[in-house]
């Protein structure tokens, strides 16, 4: 900051609400006020502040995010909770089993969890390959994270239109 703007001109930036404003300047430090005024402007601008929702994620909503992993051909899967949504697509989630670790994702990487799509409701019975179990959670983006039962503890994420659905009867 420059030593031309006096004691007198003070600059508050609140970083949690991103907020930038001049108070109490002297006429002769009013140029140099405005002058840093826009620049903190513009800074704020490109950082993401807090919001209650972005693109359909909400902060509590559980969601799963999706790592690519091109080295091996095939995507990660991490189930987890939206902790805060930022205003520049970022949000903050904590995955399930990490210990409490915060990662910031893309809105892009998450997929939201649901109650019920058309054939399946969390806690339903389904059956993948030969190993049935019971649905844990369901994803907008069609993944399916089930319990086997002969795996105790372990969860699975899968496409949902490779569960075979529990049904009353078979024609």
């Amino acid at each position: 900051m420059k030593k031309a703007i006096s004691s007198i001109c003070m600059m508050i930036l609140t970083i949690g609400v991103l907020r930038a404003e001049v108070i109490e300047c002297a006429p002769q430090d009013q140029v140099e006020s405005q002058k840093l005024f826009r620049h903190i402007s513009s800074i704020t601008d490109k950082i993401g502040s807090l919001v209650a929702c972005e693109n359909k994620i909400c902060k509590g909503d559980r969601v799963l995010y999706t790592k690519e992993n091109n080295m091996l051909d095939e995507d990660s899967y991490y189930p987890g909770t939206v902790i805060e949504v930022f205003n520049n697509g970022k949000v903050m989630i904590e995955p399930d089993n990490r210990n409490g670790a915060t990662w910031i994702v893309s809105v892009s990487a998450l997929s939201v969890g649901f109650r019920c799509t058309d054939n399946l409701c969390k806690g339903d019975r389904a059956i993948y390959t030969e190993y049935p179990g019971n649905v844990i959670e369901i994803f907008d983006n069609g993944k399916v994270i089930i319990e086997p039962d002969n795996f105790k503890g372990a969860h699975w994420t899968v496409d949902a239109s490779k569960l075979g659905y529990k049904v009353n009867c078979y024609n």
